[in-house]
């Protein structure tokens, strides 16, 4: 299963961190800036998940790379 995968789990405890510290951001700047900074880290995620999901390891590497 893919949540038996290290680095998954590592992003998503990365991307729960980032929602929760986006709640002390001020609010007149929330918005732009929690879109700008939680979008990514889940998409991180999602990115795994996917690349994990195809059956050969050769295809995770895309996904795996920054």
């Amino acid at each position: 299963m893919h949540q038996d995968v290290e680095v998954l789990q590592i992003a998503l405890k990365f991307a729960m961190q980032i929602s929760r510290e986006s709640k002390s951001f001020p609010m007149e700047a929330r918005y732009p800036l929690k879109d700008r900074v939680c979008r990514p880290s889940r998409s991180v995620c999602a990115n795994l998940v996917e690349g994990f999901r195809k059956e050969r390891e050769d295809r995770l590497l895309p996904f795996t790379l920054i």
